[in-house]
């Protein structure tokens, strides 16, 4: 028996539809983020190289900006050649770039392939969550992306245990570790995952009204929130992770690891269930977004404090787990329709990313020359929940289109 055939019985045996028919997905999702640790250990690689600062600089640059491309990119090939070339081309590229850039070839070598495996991954990813509305019937999308999620967190801790493992080896070979992962999920989708073309849509058989229904702005408004969300959680984890280390030489960073290995297992397990208890996203994603504000205030009062440092990722930890519940089928169901649905969504993904970079980039001067920002923080976390509340059109498209009559009370 094929290794593929194994994964494809393998995927039967479940009860769960979305798991049978998103299996593929989930598990090459799961492999390639199974040790995906070049791109985040590329500063420490560049002082393994002996670059200067400036040098250093220009190409977390140029990798950074290319990493805003390969969304657009992926959503291009998507609309233009269907769901499985994009990400076939992330994955390659990705497991390539990684191989060379942790390769000891000369410093050009290493300004080509980083910036093109950061092209990949800022391909592949949004593109095999929008897969998933392409492969999953549309009563089961809500789960398959709960499970995606899931799959994604534990790939997440698994890659925290082989790096602690592996770290000795050096980073060349976490590198060739890396691309290893990455090869074997490009096999894992060119032998189990559909060539699919377009989204299942619920309504296309339940509410042929509901065809004429313009998902554009909805889908804008919501890249915007979605954007705002992880500028405040981006900029709550780069402020405690910094704030801690420095009150803590010696014990900061680990302290602020276990608080991240534990928000990342209780998001693992809480994924699937949430998916299934919210039903609401108009209540659940302010509520969310309102308390990671809170926990980042609550971070701001004392970014010392390890007590504050512990309630402040329980609140974050749990407006994520609500955010998060029912945000990427909301992605999936108001994805505009029409040739050009591919370059909508990689362009949300790539808003996502802004809204990343500009909170870490905030970490410092808040943390540094903050204060005490409690009430500015208050006010992020409050503006965005009420930008979300208000957000009418969003919520109105999704009724429409979310819960038709088959998908009621699933």
């Amino acid at each position: 028996m094929h290794a593929g055939d194994l994964i494809g019985r393998l995927a039967q045996l479940t009860k769960d539809p979305a798991l049978r028919q998103g299996g593929a997905l989930m598990l090459a999702m799961f492999v390639y983020r199974l040790c995906s640790v070049g791109f985040s250990l590329l500063p420490a690689l560049a002082v393994l190289r002996g670059l200067d600062a400036a040098t250093a600089g220009t190409l977390l640059g140029v990798v950074r900006a290319a990493g805003f491309f390969g969304g657009l990119l992926g959503g291009a090939l998507a609309d233009r050649y269907g769901m499985k070339r994009p990400l076939l081309f992330g994955l390659g590229a990705s497991a390539i770039g990684v191989a060379l850039a942790g390769a000891p070839l000369p410093l050009a070598v290493l300004f080509v392939s980083a910036p093109f495996g950061a092209l990949g991954h800022a391909c592949f990813q949004p593109m095999v969550r929008l897969a998933m509305g392409a492969v999953v019937d549309p009563e089961h999308q809500k789960q398959a992306v709960a499970w995606m999620r899931s799959a994604n967190n534990l790939a997440s801790l698994c890659g925290f245990a082989l790096v602690a493992v592996a770290s000795d080896v050096g980073l060349p070979t976490l590198y060739l570790l890396d691309a290893a992962t990455t090869t074997l999920a490009l096999w894992v989708t060119w032998r189990r995952v559909p060539d699919v073309r377009q989204l299942r849509r619920a309504t296309d058989d339940a509410d042929p009204a509901a065809e004429t229904l313009d998902t554009r702005r909805p889908f804008f408004l919501f890249s915007l929130v979605m954007a705002a969300n992880m500028m405040v959680y981006e900029l709550y984890m780069a402020s405690e992770a910094a704030a801690l280390a420095r009150a803590m030489p010696e014990r900061g960073v680990s302290f602020f690891g276990a608080l991240m290995v534990l928000n990342t297992l209780v998001c693992v397990v809480a994924a699937v269930p949430a998916s299934r208890w919210v039903r609401e996203p108009a209540r659940a994603v302010p509520l969310g977004l309102a308390l990671q504000g809170l926990g980042l205030a609550v971070a701001a009062w004392d970014f010392g404090d390890l007590r504050l440092g512990v309630l402040s990722m329980a609140l974050v930890t749990a407006g994520e787990i609500a955010v998060t519940a029912l945000s990427g089928h909301v992605m999936l169901v108001l994805s505009p329709r029409g040739p050009h649905a591919g370059k909508a969504y990689g362009a949300q993904a790539v808003a996502m990313d802004f809204g990343r970079m500009v909170g870490a980039a905030a970490a410092f001067p808040v943390m540094v020359h903050g204060g005490r920002p409690v009430i500015w923080a208050a006010v992020i976390g409050l503006v965005t929940a009420v930008g979300a509340w208000l957000a009418r059109p969003v919520w109105h498209a999704y009724a429409q289109l979310g819960t038709p009559r088959a998908m009621k009370l699933k």
